[in-house]
Protein backbone atom coordinates (compact mmCIF):
# COMPACT_ATOMS: atom_id res chain seq x y z
CA UNK A 1 0.00 0.00 0.00
CA UNK A 2 1.34 3.74 -0.69
CA UNK A 3 1.86 5.75 1.97
CA UNK A 4 -0.98 7.21 3.15
CA UNK A 5 -1.39 11.45 2.88
CA UNK A 6 -3.20 13.03 6.22
CA UNK A 7 -3.88 16.82 6.34
CA UNK A 8 -4.73 18.55 9.88
CA UNK A 9 -6.53 21.92 8.86
CA UNK A 10 -5.74 24.48 11.68
CA UNK A 11 -3.07 24.28 13.68
CA UNK A 12 -4.67 25.89 17.15
CA UNK A 13 -4.93 24.01 20.33
CA UNK A 14 -6.92 20.72 18.90
CA UNK A 15 -5.22 20.81 15.52
CA UNK A 16 -2.16 20.10 17.82
CA UNK A 17 -3.45 17.52 19.31
CA UNK A 18 -4.67 15.19 16.60
CA UNK A 19 -0.95 16.16 14.90
CA UNK A 20 0.95 14.57 18.18
CA UNK A 21 -1.43 11.87 17.64
CA UNK A 22 -0.62 11.09 14.60
CA UNK A 23 2.68 10.48 15.31
CA UNK A 24 1.78 7.22 16.55
CA UNK A 25 0.34 5.81 13.47
CA UNK A 26 1.13 2.18 12.74
CA UNK A 27 2.62 3.02 9.52
CA UNK A 28 4.90 5.44 7.70
CA UNK A 29 2.46 8.86 6.32
CA UNK A 30 3.13 11.72 4.86
CA UNK A 31 1.83 14.53 7.08
CA UNK A 32 0.88 17.90 6.14
CA UNK A 33 -0.63 20.51 8.31
CA UNK A 34 -1.86 24.15 7.39
CA UNK A 35 -2.74 27.07 9.25
CA UNK A 36 -2.53 30.87 7.86
CA UNK A 37 -0.56 31.82 11.15
CA UNK A 38 3.10 31.40 11.61
CA UNK A 39 3.45 31.17 15.05
CA UNK A 40 0.85 28.01 15.22
CA UNK A 41 2.94 26.19 12.67
CA UNK A 42 5.95 27.07 15.04
CA UNK A 43 4.23 25.29 18.10
CA UNK A 44 3.03 22.67 16.14
CA UNK A 45 6.11 21.65 15.21
CA UNK A 46 7.83 22.70 18.67
CA UNK A 47 4.97 19.63 20.13
CA UNK A 48 5.45 17.16 17.78
CA UNK A 49 9.31 16.94 18.34
CA UNK A 50 8.69 16.97 21.71
CA UNK A 51 6.05 14.20 21.45
CA UNK A 52 8.02 10.69 22.26
CA UNK A 53 9.30 9.34 19.12
CA UNK A 54 8.10 6.23 18.15
CA UNK A 55 9.31 2.99 15.68
CA UNK A 56 7.55 4.84 12.35
CA UNK A 57 9.03 7.26 10.65
CA UNK A 58 6.76 10.19 9.19
CA UNK A 59 7.14 12.83 6.38
CA UNK A 60 5.84 16.20 7.96
CA UNK A 61 5.10 19.65 5.82
CA UNK A 62 3.92 22.63 7.21
CA UNK A 63 2.23 24.89 4.93
CA UNK A 64 0.46 28.63 4.57
CA UNK A 65 -1.98 27.67 2.22
CA UNK A 66 -4.55 24.61 1.38
CA UNK A 67 -3.60 25.54 -2.47
CA UNK A 68 0.04 23.79 -1.44
CA UNK A 69 -1.87 20.46 -0.50
CA UNK A 70 -1.25 17.61 -2.55
CA UNK A 71 -4.06 16.58 -5.09
CA UNK A 72 -5.08 13.79 -3.35
CA UNK A 73 -5.36 13.52 0.26
CA UNK A 74 -6.90 10.22 1.87
CA UNK A 75 -7.79 11.74 5.18
CA UNK A 76 -8.37 15.75 6.47
CA UNK A 77 -9.53 16.70 10.12
CA UNK A 78 -10.61 20.02 9.63
CA UNK A 79 -9.54 21.83 13.34
CA UNK A 80 -10.31 25.15 12.78
CA UNK A 81 -13.20 26.97 13.99
CA UNK A 82 -16.82 26.77 13.04
CA UNK A 83 -17.85 30.19 11.85
CA UNK A 84 -14.90 29.12 9.12
CA UNK A 85 -15.43 25.48 8.96
CA UNK A 86 -17.65 25.77 5.68
CA UNK A 87 -15.37 27.93 3.89
CA UNK A 88 -12.56 25.47 4.82
CA UNK A 89 -14.25 22.49 3.47
CA UNK A 90 -15.54 23.81 0.63
CA UNK A 91 -12.19 25.37 -0.65
CA UNK A 92 -10.41 22.39 0.58
CA UNK A 93 -13.02 20.05 -2.10
CA UNK A 94 -12.35 22.34 -4.72
CA UNK A 95 -7.89 22.11 -4.86
CA UNK A 96 -7.85 18.50 -3.69
CA UNK A 97 -9.78 15.27 -3.89
CA UNK A 98 -10.40 14.24 -0.23
CA UNK A 99 -11.05 10.34 0.32
CA UNK A 100 -12.52 10.80 4.17
CA UNK A 101 -12.72 13.75 6.48
CA UNK A 102 -12.96 14.33 10.51
CA UNK A 103 -14.96 17.49 11.31
CA UNK A 104 -13.97 19.08 14.52
CA UNK A 105 -17.55 20.03 16.78
CA UNK A 106 -19.16 22.44 17.33
CA UNK A 107 -19.34 21.33 13.28
CA UNK A 108 -21.32 24.36 11.79
CA UNK A 109 -22.88 27.67 13.18
CA UNK A 110 -26.47 26.80 11.25
CA UNK A 111 -28.52 24.11 9.88
CA UNK A 112 -28.18 25.57 6.47
CA UNK A 113 -24.43 24.51 6.44
CA UNK A 114 -24.85 21.14 7.43
CA UNK A 115 -27.07 20.74 4.32
CA UNK A 116 -24.55 22.52 1.69
CA UNK A 117 -21.85 20.36 3.30
CA UNK A 118 -23.96 17.28 2.93
CA UNK A 119 -24.66 18.04 -0.26
CA UNK A 120 -21.16 18.04 -1.32
CA UNK A 121 -19.71 15.43 0.29
CA UNK A 122 -22.37 12.94 -0.79
CA UNK A 123 -21.49 14.54 -4.78
CA UNK A 124 -17.88 13.96 -4.51
CA UNK A 125 -18.26 10.56 -2.39
CA UNK A 126 -16.46 11.69 1.06
CA UNK A 127 -16.86 9.55 4.25
CA UNK A 128 -16.98 12.14 7.04
CA UNK A 129 -17.32 11.95 10.91
CA UNK A 130 -17.48 14.71 13.40
CA UNK A 131 -14.82 13.83 16.73
CA UNK A 132 -16.86 13.30 19.36
CA UNK A 133 -14.87 10.97 20.77
CA UNK A 134 -16.46 9.76 24.06
CA UNK A 135 -18.29 6.98 22.43
CA UNK A 136 -15.21 5.50 21.16
CA UNK A 137 -13.52 5.06 24.93
CA UNK A 138 -13.73 1.35 26.48
CA UNK A 139 -15.35 3.14 29.95
CA UNK A 140 -18.61 3.68 27.56
CA UNK A 141 -18.44 0.69 25.87
CA UNK A 142 -18.59 -0.86 29.52
CA UNK A 143 -20.99 1.69 30.38
CA UNK A 144 -23.73 0.73 27.25
CA UNK A 145 -23.33 -2.91 28.05
CA UNK A 146 -24.18 -1.93 32.09
CA UNK A 147 -27.49 -0.24 30.41
CA UNK A 148 -29.12 -2.50 27.79
CA UNK A 149 -31.06 -4.26 30.43
CA UNK A 150 -33.88 -1.52 30.87
CA UNK A 151 -35.38 1.61 29.50
CA UNK A 152 -35.64 4.81 29.92
CA UNK A 153 -32.28 5.57 30.71
CA UNK A 154 -31.71 8.94 32.79
CA UNK A 155 -28.25 10.80 32.07
CA UNK A 156 -27.14 13.99 34.51
CA UNK A 157 -23.96 15.56 34.34
CA UNK A 158 -22.48 18.85 36.61
CA UNK A 159 -19.47 20.56 37.03
CA UNK A 160 -17.84 23.71 37.31
CA UNK A 161 -18.01 26.00 34.34
CA UNK A 162 -17.06 23.39 31.53
CA UNK A 163 -17.92 25.85 28.54
CA UNK A 164 -21.44 23.83 28.34
CA UNK A 165 -22.22 25.65 24.80
CA UNK A 166 -18.96 24.37 23.42
CA UNK A 167 -18.85 21.25 24.85
CA UNK A 168 -22.50 20.40 25.31
CA UNK A 169 -22.37 18.02 21.32
CA UNK A 170 -19.79 15.61 23.53
CA UNK A 171 -22.90 15.02 25.84
CA UNK A 172 -25.59 14.98 23.77
CA UNK A 173 -23.49 12.06 21.04
CA UNK A 174 -22.95 9.84 24.53
CA UNK A 175 -26.45 10.29 25.15
CA UNK A 176 -27.29 9.18 21.85
CA UNK A 177 -24.53 6.14 22.19
CA UNK A 178 -25.70 4.56 25.52
CA UNK A 179 -29.39 5.11 24.76
CA UNK A 180 -29.44 4.80 21.03
CA UNK A 181 -32.47 7.44 21.14
CA UNK A 182 -31.33 11.37 20.03
CA UNK A 183 -32.66 14.17 21.71
CA UNK A 184 -35.32 15.77 20.41
CA UNK A 185 -36.89 18.06 22.56
CA UNK A 186 -33.92 20.17 24.02
CA UNK A 187 -34.77 23.13 26.52
CA UNK A 188 -33.04 25.96 27.74
CA UNK A 189 -35.43 27.96 30.06
CA UNK A 190 -32.92 26.62 32.86
CA UNK A 191 -30.00 28.40 31.42
CA UNK A 192 -28.66 31.25 33.74
CA UNK A 193 -29.12 34.82 32.01
CA UNK A 194 -26.01 35.83 31.79
CA UNK A 195 -23.97 35.07 28.78
CA UNK A 196 -19.87 35.26 28.63
CA UNK A 197 -18.02 35.85 26.22
CA UNK A 198 -15.80 32.39 25.15
CA UNK A 199 -11.67 32.01 25.62
CA UNK A 200 -12.21 32.41 21.81
CA UNK A 201 -12.57 35.34 20.05
CA UNK A 202 -16.15 35.89 18.58
CA UNK A 203 -17.98 33.07 20.24
CA UNK A 204 -20.21 33.18 23.26
CA UNK A 205 -20.40 30.75 26.64
CA UNK A 206 -23.00 30.00 29.04
CA UNK A 207 -23.64 28.50 32.45
CA UNK A 208 -26.54 26.39 33.74
CA UNK A 209 -29.11 23.50 33.04
CA UNK A 210 -29.98 22.36 29.46
CA UNK A 211 -32.52 19.42 29.86
CA UNK A 212 -34.10 17.24 26.88
CA UNK A 213 -35.87 14.12 26.19
CA UNK A 214 -35.05 11.76 23.95
CA UNK A 215 -36.91 9.86 21.27
CA UNK A 216 -38.29 7.02 23.69
CA UNK A 217 -38.48 8.62 26.84
CA UNK A 218 -34.70 8.54 28.46
CA UNK A 219 -34.20 11.83 29.68
CA UNK A 220 -30.84 14.31 29.62
CA UNK A 221 -30.00 16.95 31.64
CA UNK A 222 -26.57 18.86 31.93
CA UNK A 223 -25.66 21.78 34.19
CA UNK A 224 -22.45 23.69 34.36
CA UNK A 225 -21.99 25.55 37.35
CA UNK A 226 -20.62 29.20 37.44
CA UNK A 227 -18.83 28.42 40.32
CA UNK A 228 -15.57 27.00 40.24
CA UNK A 229 -14.02 23.98 42.03
CA UNK A 230 -16.58 21.45 41.97
CA UNK A 231 -16.07 18.26 40.15
CA UNK A 232 -17.37 16.82 36.80
CA UNK A 233 -19.63 13.85 37.96
CA UNK A 234 -21.79 12.15 35.39
CA UNK A 235 -24.48 10.13 36.64
CA UNK A 236 -26.36 7.61 34.21
CA UNK A 237 -29.33 5.33 35.68
CA UNK A 238 -31.82 3.05 34.61
CA UNK A 239 -34.34 0.66 37.18
CA UNK A 240 -31.42 -1.61 36.96
CA UNK A 241 -28.49 -0.10 37.25
CA UNK A 242 -26.44 3.19 38.60
CA UNK A 243 -23.16 4.88 37.44
CA UNK A 244 -21.11 7.52 38.40
CA UNK A 245 -18.42 8.82 36.97
CA UNK A 246 -15.94 11.25 38.14
CA UNK A 247 -14.11 12.65 35.36
CA UNK A 248 -12.26 14.62 37.67
CA UNK A 249 -10.67 12.55 39.41
CA UNK A 250 -10.48 9.58 37.06
CA UNK A 251 -12.39 7.15 39.10
CA UNK A 252 -16.29 5.61 38.66
CA UNK A 253 -18.71 3.29 40.62
CA UNK A 254 -21.73 1.12 39.45
CA UNK A 255 -24.49 -0.34 41.66
CA UNK A 256 -27.20 -2.99 40.81
CA UNK A 257 -30.73 -3.51 41.69
CA UNK A 258 -29.53 -7.31 41.60
CA UNK A 259 -27.06 -6.97 43.97
CA UNK A 260 -29.33 -4.71 46.38
CA UNK A 261 -27.44 -1.65 45.18
CA UNK A 262 -23.81 -2.15 46.52
CA UNK A 263 -21.54 0.03 45.08
CA UNK A 264 -18.96 -1.48 43.00
CA UNK A 265 -15.30 0.11 41.36
CA UNK A 266 -16.65 0.85 37.74
CA UNK A 267 -13.29 2.12 35.72
CA UNK A 268 -12.99 5.68 34.28
CA UNK A 269 -10.59 6.32 31.84
CA UNK A 270 -10.99 9.59 30.35
CA UNK A 271 -8.13 9.29 27.31
CA UNK A 272 -6.69 12.47 25.90
CA UNK A 273 -7.06 13.26 22.55
CA UNK A 274 -3.53 12.71 21.38
CA UNK A 275 -3.63 9.43 22.69
CA UNK A 276 -6.74 8.67 20.21
CA UNK A 277 -6.76 10.24 17.00
CA UNK A 278 -3.67 7.51 14.96
CA UNK A 279 -6.51 4.91 16.12
CA UNK A 280 -9.34 6.35 14.00
CA UNK A 281 -7.24 7.23 11.61
CA UNK A 282 -5.89 3.37 10.93
CA UNK A 283 -9.11 1.87 11.05
CA UNK A 284 -10.50 4.60 8.53
CA UNK A 285 -7.28 3.66 6.23
CA UNK A 286 -8.04 -0.49 6.99
CA UNK A 287 -11.34 -0.35 7.37
CA UNK A 288 -13.05 2.73 5.62
CA UNK A 289 -15.22 3.06 8.81
CA UNK A 290 -14.19 4.23 12.43
CA UNK A 291 -16.29 4.28 16.18
CA UNK A 292 -16.46 8.44 15.52
CA UNK A 293 -20.70 9.54 14.76
CA UNK A 294 -20.83 9.86 11.46
CA UNK A 295 -21.51 13.60 9.34
CA UNK A 296 -25.49 12.60 9.27
CA UNK A 297 -25.69 11.47 12.86
CA UNK A 298 -23.51 14.28 14.49
CA UNK A 299 -26.07 16.58 11.98
CA UNK A 300 -28.81 15.63 13.92
CA UNK A 301 -27.54 15.90 17.40
CA UNK A 302 -26.05 19.67 16.74
CA UNK A 303 -30.07 20.42 15.73
CA UNK A 304 -31.57 21.08 18.74
CA UNK A 305 -28.51 22.79 20.30
CA UNK A 306 -28.25 25.25 18.12
CA UNK A 307 -31.77 25.86 18.24
CA UNK A 308 -32.04 26.89 21.65
CA UNK A 309 -28.88 28.43 22.04
CA UNK A 310 -29.83 30.43 18.62
CA UNK A 311 -32.39 31.49 20.27
CA UNK A 312 -31.35 32.92 23.37
CA UNK A 313 -28.43 34.74 21.99
CA UNK A 314 -31.00 36.36 19.74
CA UNK A 315 -33.58 37.11 22.91
CA UNK A 316 -30.04 38.80 24.32
CA UNK A 317 -29.81 40.93 21.38
CA UNK A 318 -26.55 39.18 20.42
CA UNK A 319 -27.49 37.65 16.86
CA UNK A 320 -29.95 38.10 14.77
CA UNK A 321 -30.85 34.47 15.67
CA UNK A 322 -29.88 32.65 11.91
CA UNK A 323 -26.21 31.50 13.44
CA UNK A 324 -25.16 30.26 16.75
CA UNK A 325 -21.94 31.53 17.49
CA UNK A 326 -20.26 28.41 19.41
CA UNK A 327 -17.54 26.38 18.68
Amino acid sequence: MNRPILAIIGAGQIGRRHLQALKRLNRSARLFVVDPNPSSLTLAKKQYKETPKTHVKHDIYYLNDLGDLPDNIDVAIIATTSDVRKTIVLHLLETSHVDCMILEKVVFQDEESFVEINDRLQSEGVMCWVNCPLRTLETFEKAKEELRTSTPVHYRLVGSDWNLASNAIHHLDLFSYLTDERVVDLSQSRLNNAIQLSKRKGFYEVTGTLEGLGENGSTFKVTSQDKSGNPFILHVSNSDVHLVLNFTQQEGWVAHKKTNWLWKPFPCDIVLQSNLTHLYVEDILNFNRCKLPTYQESWQQHLPLLKVLSAKFKKAGLTSGKECPIS
